[in-house]
């Protein structure tokens, strides 16, 4: 089983590289929980992906330390890696987004696999079950692929000090129906949960389910996310800042039933580092379970067969 790590990303709200901001008691990121937590679900590859100028930072700070424990490979994401020529002359300065994020591990792949955000903390049952599910039941049934995807309700993935982007889920009879991207949610003036586009506020429930991008799949995903992303070069207009996300790919699939998208329930809190504010309460969270013994003060230095 592998783990893809998005940690491409910018961090421009953050205000640094937030995947590389020590967290735990004994200097840990916040990455490393999640290496922690997917090995005891029996993962036995991470891949990295990354710009390809933070190679050697990722590797001395991150990689190294835990190379004993686990495979690390590294996948770049660059601007130019495209399946097509788009028509259209682009000056883009940002990644191309999650979706762009999964194709570019499709090289180091070599079986099921979770896919997680860098800067998120998902929980060790969040892995264990995914773990569980990729192991027993993903598959694929003639022409249907079987995913899956672990749902968090909207009020316990929030952030007090700003805005977040989620995939909002409709589900029926416990499978994904539509995700839909939202990329700024958070309290308005009035204290009312929305999200923001376009200069208007649609009020938005705080239990529904999202998608933090804990998502878990076979190989045959990168077949259609080659597909909707050629698609997505061909048709969009804006090719200087739109992103082409993952629960997109998620979503043409579902559209298209080339695949069925299972939710996960989880007794796992999530918490997430998108502003430098964040990072206070962060580490509290992290410092308590250590306190409680669910983690070790100084995560590498144990083993981690046990539960």
């Amino acid at each position: 089983m592998n783990l893809v790590v998005m940690a491409a990303g910018m961090g421009s709200r953050f205000g640094g590289l937030k995947q590389l901001t020590p967290v735990g008691p004994s200097g840990e990121f916040l990455i490393d929980y999640s290496i922690y937590d997917a090995i005891l679900a029996g993962v036995e590859k991470v891949i990295f992906v990354i710009k390809e100028e933070h190679q050697e930072l990722f590797h001395e700070t991150i990689g190294k330390r835990i190379s004993s424990k686990i495979k690390v490979e590294y996948a770049f994401q660059k601007l130019d890696d495209l399946p097509i020529t788009p028509t259209k002359e682009i000056t883009r300065t940002k990644p191309w987004g999650t979706g762009h994020a999964l194709l570019t591990s499709a090289t180091y792949v070599d079986s099921n696999f979770m896919i997680i955000n860098a800067d998120d903390f998902y929980g060790r049952d969040a892995f264990l079950t995914m773990g569980h599910f990729l192991k027993e039941n993903a598959s694929i049934d003639g022409a249907k692929k079987h995913y899956a995807l672990v749902g968090y309700h909207l009020k316990n993935t929030l952030s007090q000090n700003g805005t977040v982007s989620r995939g909002i889920c409709e589900t029926e009879n416990g499978y994904l129906k539509k995700v839909t991207e939202r990329t700024k949610i958070g309290y308005n003036q009035n204290n009312e949960l929305v999200y923001f586009e376009n200069d208007t506020q649609t009020p938005i429930d705080e239990n529904i389910l999202v998608s933090t991008n804990l998502f878990g799949f076979t190989k045959e995903i990168f077949i259609d996310a080659k597909k909707y992303f050629e698609e997505f070069l061909m048709i969009e207009d804006n090719l200087n800042t739109k992103e082409f996300y993952l629960p997109t790919v998620v979503q043409k699939s579902i559209d298209d039933d080339l695949a069925d998208v299972k939710i996960l329930s989880t007794t796992s809190k999530f918490n997430g580092m998108t502003y430098k504010e964040d990072l206070e309460g962060l580490k509290e969270y992290i410092n308590e379970l250590v306190k409680n013994g669910i983690y070790p003060s100084n995560l590498w230095e144990e083993k981690t067969d046990e539960k």
